[in-house]
């Protein structure tokens, strides 16, 4: 029997995994930091009456074991959930995480909605996202069209590490580095690119730290 909204989705997610109301309103309260949770407000969400926000989904499809990308669209496929079952799997050794835009990920305060989400295979945390790497600043390694990346903004960047920036209002992807006198310099690893100075007077910052990188799966 097909699910066909959010909330028959959530209340189906909730029967399979055998929880009562209540028990995922104390179960949620623990999991989502500084918020509380009652079992009417779940049961709004199961009669569409209202939503939960993208970290309570996440953490309730986590609570429920079923797949976050079915529990969002009702759709589950063998590229999405490992057994192609209604429910899809549960993500484990890792998140599910929105893809979001470059323009939504530099962004101060990105919203993170999104239609399409991907599981990554460590974890991070619920700040991280994907985007799709955008030019050859740092080809091979990294090729546009063809490789994405998973960000994390709570992460403090460290010299060497791969990171998203926002340098004169545009996206910068490459390799965190610490000059003399504390500048903060972001590298290609393709030599035909000039290193980028990030300038916080101007505007400038890291958005976050590259966590994992992969090719996605054409279907």
């Amino acid at each position: 029997m097909p699910h066909r909204t959010l909330g028959e989705r959530l209340h189906a997610a909730r029967k399979h995994a055998k929880l009562t109301l209540a028990a995922v309103a104390e179960a949620l309260t623990r999991e989502v930091a500084g918020k509380t949770f009652t079992p009417q407000a779940v049961q709004q969400w199961e009669k569409d009456r209202t939503e939960p926000d993208h970290a309570t989904l996440i953490a309730f499809a986590r609570l429920t074991g079923v797949n976050a990308h079915w529990l969002l669209t009702g759709i589950s496929t063998n590229q999405v959930a490992g057994d192609g079952g209604e429910f899809g799997t549960a993500v484990r050794g890792g998140r599910v995480v929105p893809k979001i835009s470059l323009l939504e990920a530099i962004t101060l305060a990105p919203s993170y909605k999104t239609t399409e989400y991907v599981h990554t295979h460590f974890d991070c945390s619920d700040k991280a996202f994907v985007i799709d790497v955008f030019d050859a600043r740092n080809a091979p390694e990294y090729l546009p069209d063809v490789h994405r990346v998973v960000i994390d903004p709570e992460i403090e960047p460290q010299p060497g590490d791969m990171v998203l920036a926002r340098i004169d209002g545009a996206p910068v992807f490459g390799k965190y580095t610490r000059a003399r006198g504390g500048i903060v310099e972001i590298h290609a690893l393709n030599e035909d690119w000039e290193p980028r100075r990030v300038d916080g007077d101007n505007g400038d910052r890291i958005i976050g730290v590259m966590t994992e990188h992969a090719k996605p799966r054409r279907r």
